[in-house]
Parts: C-alpha cells; structure tokens; sequence
C-alpha cells in the first residue's frame, strides 16, 4: 500500500508530542521506572541510638552509684548462696521504689529444670509481690549478664534498668552477644548499665571455675587409681576364690581353676564326678 506524503498545512494541524512523554509496549509492567527515569533507591541511613550502649557507671550521679553498689552487693550474698551449693555462682535482685521485691540465685542443677536461673526466680518473685506481671519502674541487679532466655523474660516484664556486673562472652545478651534489652523491633526497651563491681563479680566466677577443675581433676585420678587396683586384683585366666571371703576354708587366698562337673560313661552309665581339681 502506497503512503501519501502529508501537506505542510496538515503536519501544522497534528499535535505536538510531549517530550516527556515515553512511550511502552502494551504489556509492559507500567510500576517498572523508563529507561531514562534515574533509579535511585532510599537507603535508609543508620541510626546511632538504634542499638544504645550501655551506660556507663560513673556517668551516673554519686547518689545513683551508691544505690547501685549497695543492690549489686545484695545480688553478690544471693551468688554466694549458689556457691554454697555447688552451682555457678549467679545472683540477681530486683528494686521497687528502694526495697528489694524479689531475690534469686542459680539452681539449674539443683532443681534440674532450665527454668532456674537467677534472674528468673527474681522475676517471679517480684510479680507474686507486685501482683502484677509488669515490672514498670523496677531496676534488676544481676552478678553476669543475661543470657537470651533471662534477657527475653526482662524485656517481656517491662522493667525499666537492668544494671550488669560482669559481661558473659558465650551467652550474654545486654550488649555483647546481642542487645535484646534494646533492640527497637521489640515494644518495650530497657536502660542498661553495665561494669558495676565488676572486679567482685568476676572473682567470684573464676574461683567457683578453679575448684571446679581441681575437683574434677581430683576425681578424675581417684577413678583411674580404683580401676588399677581392681585390674591387679582380678583372678587369671577365668578363676575364682574357693571357699567362704574370698579364699581356702583354712582362710588362704589360693587360687585355682574351677572346672565344671564331668560326665564319664562305665557299662551304660553316666556318673557325674565333681569337685575342684
């Protein structure tokens, strides 16, 4: 088919196309930018207090740091408790309006439950003396730092301070595993101070440790040097004592093979010989 050019007064009468304009193909996803559309992405900048450190102890006021000392060495007595008893010595209380509401130290051994960590028992404590599940305006004092369970059940109690006295590099989650009590994805964030009597928290973890190795290391020989002295004791090749106690009726420990009864057939008979020859 053969195109007619269009006459200069007809190519005045068409429309002026907009240059912005872009044209697509009709099955073409329309919400995917043109071809010269910039392809910028927002990428949203990090926010310094999205995850806050923990404060520091002398940042707080003189009155503060007492209040922190005197409670910190209330949950070091419930440390000694678990120390008493062979546990790893961890104490935690929890503070309401300056009295102590709930005490707890670890018993996970003891109880044999998971359940008993020190925190834990403080919490449950606290909420039979509130009545109430919350814990709003209640401070936590604990000899290590939280682990996930313990920091998930503060961040879960509402409680507004958790003050830490040593880190816990394999489980803690107030600042240096994780940071579960101020993470902003949860609905509730708690005021960490960490570093209060550090030193005492400390020691009392590293002495309960040095027993532990000597005492396993004690026990450890002790079950070798029995399994040698019952080796040296055992009969040979299959033997056994004869008579009453371990020996001869005469009272000697002579030992000698012991071989079952015998049969011997005479004339069509079995006659069954016994005895220790």
């Amino acid at each position: 088919m053969e195109l007619n050019a269009l006459s200069p007064e007809q190519e005045q009468a068409l429309p002026v196309p907009d240059q912005n304009l872009t044209l697509r193909p009709s099955g073409e996803d329309k919400s995917l930018p043109s071809a010269g559309q910039d392809l910028a992405v927002q990428i949203p900048e990090q926010d310094a207090e999205r995850q806050p450190s923990a404060q520091d102890p002398a940042s707080q006021t003189p009155e503060q740091q007492k209040l922190d000392l005197k409670y910190m060495k209330a949950a070091l007595k419930q440390a000694e408790k678990a120390l008493a008893i062979g546990e790893v010595p961890i104490g935690a209380v929890i503070v309401y309006e300056g009295k102590i509401i709930g005490r707890g130290y670890n018993r996970r051994n003891t109880d044999h439950t998971t359940l008993a960590h020190a925190e834990i028992t403080a919490i449950r404590k606290a909420c039979k003396k509130m009545g109430d599940w919350r814990l709003e305006g209640c401070t936590l004092y604990c000899t290590l730092e939280p682990c996930p369970m313990c920091a998930g059940a503060l961040v879960q109690s509402r409680i507004d301070r958790v003050v830490i006295g040593a880190a816990s590099p394999k489980s803690g989650c107030g600042g240096t595993l994780l940071n579960i009590l101020q993470n902003e994805d949860f609905n509730h964030q708690a005021e960490i101070t960490a570093g209060v009597m550090q030193e005492a928290c400390t020691e009392i973890l590293q002495r309960f440790f040095k027993a532990l190795r000597v005492r396993n290391k004690a026990e450890k020989k002790a079950r070798r040097a029995a399994e040698t002295a019952m080796t040296r004791e055992a009969p040979e090749g299959g033997c056994r004592p004869r008579g009453r106690k371990g020996g001869n009726r005469n009272g000697s420990k002579n030992y000698r093979p012991y071989r079952s009864f015998m049969s011997v057939g005479i004339t069509g008979r079995s006659f069954r010989l016994t005895g220790h020859v």
